[in-house]
């Protein structure tokens, strides 16, 4: 008699946690109601998340005490409970004043590189006199796992991992690499990541690796 409670007691509060997950959607924009694409959209404390479409709508599925977690390049970080919500929208402050509106022009390893930024738009430049070709694959990649594609061998590669804020997450350095480079986001949340490669002193064009 016993047990036949405690099977029913468990099976009730299975029931009961089943039931509080519930599918919320909702549109991301800046103050000015401009869409923003590619939006991260993380569940608070937890691997869970998502980015934005190209209409800056987004879907998950969550429980009425889960925080989202929601950031984009050059903007506020926000966090909503999510509550009896099942329609959110999000609106986004700018941050640029905080960033320096200055321009750095710098040459080395052959190349000239410009980078500033202007209302609401972050530039890089860079010249080249060759190119090196970089491929990265899968992409997205539903495990976080991506292989770096080469042209040819290289004595030295840094593999630099930023986030959608502009934060460094992780650092790699191979020398005299004998395999394709692997960068491993399998422990991150879901979302939108920046790729920063240098081999043998050459910058490489920075790549969007999504981890779906």
């Amino acid at each position: 008699m016993k047990s036949t409670l405690l099977f029913y007691l468990f099976f009730s509060l299975s029931i009961c946690c089943f039931a509080q997950m519930n599918s919320v959607t909702g549109t991301i924009y800046d103050e000015d109601k401009n869409i923003l694409a590619d939006a991260n959209v993380i569940v608070k404390n937890s691997k869970e998340g998502t980015i934005t479409d190209k209409k800056g709508q987004f879907t998950l599925d969550v429980t009425p005490k889960d925080t989202l977690e929601i950031s984009y390049l050059g903007f506020e970080t926000k966090e909503i409970v999510v509550g009896d919500q099942k329609e959110i929208t999000i609106i986004l402050k700018s941050e640029w004043e905080k960033l320096d509106a200055s321009i750095i022009v710098a040459e080395d390893y052959n190349r000239t590189i410009r980078c500033g930024f202007s209302w609401k738009v972050i530039y890089i430049e860079e010249e080249y006199n060759h190119v090196i070709i970089g491929t990265l694959f899968p992409n997205p990649s539903t495990n976080g796992l991506f292989q770096l594609q080469l042209d040819k061998t290289y004595t030295n590669i840094q593999i630099e991992v930023f986030n959608m804020n502009g934060q460094l997450i992780q650092t790699s350095t191979y020398t005299k690499l004998s395999k394709i480079p692997q960068i491993d986001l399998s422990t991150q949340a879901k979302g939108v990541y920046l790729i920063r490669t240098i081999v043998d002193g050459e910058l490489l064009e920075t790549k969007k690796a999504v981890k779906a």
